[in-house]
């Protein structure tokens, strides 16, 4: 849907789901097999006068239960991007981005769990520079960091980076 003013404002929504069931017959007997998926994707991008701001905010899903038998594997996949563009009076043009990857798996047979895990990677970054003037009169800056988690039923890693003008300032370790 689109809407003019200040900002004008365009937001975008689409999904859909599928489901597919069969069985396979094994020397152990009866596999059966369904599979159900979900999409969903929203999105909001504003806009100014000049495209001065220019922003996008989108998150995307994509949800997934597979049952083999009697245990079930379910998988939630969800990334998110949030920027903007924008020039200021002093001609300086910047660009902040954030994404995001985040995930969860659980493995269940019956009522018991299995295994189960969880994701959440997230970057962000800050970057700008002097428009219309010679390279070296640019005066670039930038900084940007990284925190990737992974943990669950098979251990935990957790690590983040972030640098500054492209230089590594920070490197943690937990977990």
């Amino acid at each position: 849907m689109y809407t003019a003013g200040s900002p004008d404002v365009l937001e975008t929504t689409g999904g859909d789901t599928l489901t597919v069931a069969g069985h396979l017959n094994t020397s152990h007997g009866r596999v059966a097999t369904t599979v159900t998926r979900t999409v969903d994707h929203r999105s909001t991008h504003r806009w100014g006068a000049d495209e001065n701001p220019d922003a996008l905010t989108a998150r995307w899903t994509d949800d997934e239960t597979v049952t083999v038998g009697r245990t079930t594997t379910r998988t939630r996949h969800a990334y998110t991007m949030d920027g903007e563009i924008s020039v200021d009076g002093a001609n300086r043009l910047r660009t902040v981005l954030t994404v995001g990857d985040r995930a969860s798996v659980d493995v269940v047979r019956g009522e018991k769990r299995l295994s189960w895990s969880r994701l959440d990677d997230t970057y962000t970054g800050d970057a700008s520079f002097t428009l219309g003037v010679p390279r070296e009169q640019r005066h670039a800056v930038g900084t940007s960091t990284e925190r990737y988690r992974l943990y669950g039923s098979a251990g935990c890693y957790d690590r983040s980076l972030t640098s500054v003008q492209g230089t590594v300032t920070e490197d943690l370790r937990r977990c």
